[in-house]
């Protein structure tokens, strides 16, 4: 047995080390057996072999390399490209806070939202069962005063200083009703089942004529850049007429679900009529407005 042992290792000795007794390192993997050179006479190159396994690990930090810098410039190029679009979207659309309702249907944003819902503000409140009705009455005002002009049946006449002003920092609309020109107006009922509403119309005294109130087919929000005489909606019926001479005060009831929307038409029933004010959210003074009140 210890003569086995002994010729084991002598053999082992002589491939540890060649003719001139330069130490050969051993293959300790599969890998390493893999990059063993051989000279033309056969015999292992160890010089050759090393260099070969230095290269090897060269190239592999190389492309180690490589990739952290190709995955940095990545990063950093979606970095940029973030802040560009971040930058570049503030410009373009402006924030939508606190917007009036005149500014959300401005060409920027309308196309944007256009035909969407609202979401319920009074998610769950069907389910409660209530004992009795609303005892509430509240006094809501149009979001939308528009004027057209059937001398001028494809302009618009939304701007402009005739349209809007600024009174005490708040935007006010003109109402306008005469030969020519008539006042598109819509509402949007509010607040939960407050679905008895009241049409009022307060006329200025000082005013003269006569007025016929429309309701028009328009459930939807209109686009009030695009609304013109010739892009009115088409009349539904015939609310009722208004003689300034024999009353100032005129008022129409009509059932409103809640978050609905209802769009009106002031015109002038006699060429003479000569009717205007300036539309703000008081009724001490001349004005259009719905009342709200539970069943």
């Amino acid at each position: 047995m210890l003569k086995f042992y002994r010729a084991a290792m002598s053999r082992r000795g002589n491939q540890s080390h060649n003719e001139s007794g330069e130490d050969v390192p051993l293959v300790s993997s599969p890998d390493d057996s893999d990059h063993l050179e051989f000279d033309e006479s056969g015999q292992f190159s160890p010089h050759h072999t090393y260099e070969n396994g230095t290269s090897h690990n060269r190239d592999r930090s190389l492309t180690h390399r490589i990739v952290l810098v190709s995955s940095t410039i990545v990063c950093l190029l979606s970095a940029c490209l973030s802040v560009f679009l971040t930058f570049h979207r503030s410009l373009n659309y402006p924030a939508t806070d606190n917007l009036s309702l005149y500014e959300l249907q401005s060409k920027e944003l309308s196309h944007r939202l256009y035909g969407l819902s609202r979401p319920s503000q009074f998610m769950g409140l069907e389910k409660i069962n209530r004992t009795s009705d609303h005892l509430i009455s509240v006094i809501n005002y149009p979001f939308l005063v528009a004027r057209i002009d059937e001398a001028h049946p494809h302009s618009p006449l939304l701007t402009g200083v005739e349209s809007r002003k600024i009174v005490e920092g708040l935007e006010v609309r003109r109402v306008q009703i005469d030969r020519d020109i008539s006042t598109v107006i819509q509402f949007r009922a509010i607040d939960w089942k407050l679905e008895k509403c009241t049409l009022h119309l307060n006329l200025p005294n000082e005013d003269w004529g006569s007025i016929d109130i429309f309701r028009l087919g328009a459930d939807t929000v209109l686009d009030s850049s695009r609304l013109s005489y010739a892009t009115r909606p088409s009349v539904n019926e015939k609310l009722g007429n208004v003689d300034i001479s024999i009353t100032a005060n005129w008022s129409q009831p009509f059932h409103c679900l809640t978050d609905s929307i209802h769009t009106f038409l002031l015109v002038a029933a006699q060429p003479d009529t000569r009717v205007s004010w300036w539309q703000d959210k008081t009724i001490e003074h001349a004005s259009v407005y719905i009342t709200q009140q539970g069943f």
